[in-house]
């Protein structure tokens, strides 16, 4: 089971656009899981059109772990079709849901997840904006390929850094939450950085000229 986390520092540029694109797209039978914290599901409005009733997700497999009950059978009721090779688990129904999920729910999740291992899936993350010390740590630590979404602005650029390394006093780069946290287990090379481009804006008063006619 290859797990593949995508996310970024300020914003999320672009990420779960790219994880939908790659969930329809995937050569393999995968699980998209909608893991963003920062927000509710922006899937089932957005790719799906709203055309399934948000009654499944995340949400109810938290309160399945509250209980002990979060198995791979479980998890998998909290699915939705995407395509005939490709499900997704989609994200909170609230935000206090959202900020509720602590490490345990997440190392949960992954362990129910692991049987499917078997039966030939990937798992790609939505992973939205990471938090320093982030509580979905045992999915960023177990993630075969973690990808960080940035646009060309510096602030953008200047977030990723600020989760990644940082100067000291006398200017030396230190290593911050993330690569601390990667590096204690050999994968800080497993990060990759994406530069998304975004859609030239058209000045508000400019449209474009009218063809001229001929007489």
């Amino acid at each position: 089971m290859a797990i593949i986390f995508l996310a970024s520092a300020s914003g999320a540029p672009g990420v779960t656009t790219a994880a939908g694109a790659l969930a329809l797209n995937w050569s393999k039978p995968v699980i998209l899981v909608e893991a963003d914290t920062t927000k509710t599901s922006s899937i089932i409005p957005g790719l799906i059109r709203g055309q399934v009733y948000h009654s499944t997700g995340l949400t109810e497999a938290a309160v399945a772990d509250q209980y002990g009950a979060l198995t791979p059978d479980k998890l998998w009721e909290q699915t939705v079709e995407l395509s005939p090779r490709s499900v997704l688990i989609p994200g909170f129904k609230s935000l206090q849901g959202a900020a509720g999920a602590g490490p345990h729910f997440w190392r949960a999740l992954l362990d129910a997840l692991r049987p499917y291992e078997s039966a030939g899936y990937d798992i790609l993350v939505d992973g939205g904006r990471l938090h320093v010390n982030d509580p979905r740590l045992p999915l960023l630590r177990e993630a075969d390929s973690i990808t960080l979404f940035t646009d060309r602005t510096l602030p953008s650029v200047a977030a990723v850094l600020a989760h990644w390394r940082s100067l000291d006093e006398n200017r030396n780069t230190v290593p911050e939450w993330l690569l601390n946290t990667l590096n204690e287990i050999g994968h800080a090379s497993y990060v990759d950085l994406l530069v998304t481009e975004r859609p030239p804006r058209r000045r508000p008063g400019l449209s474009r000229p009218s063809p001229s006619r001929s007489a």
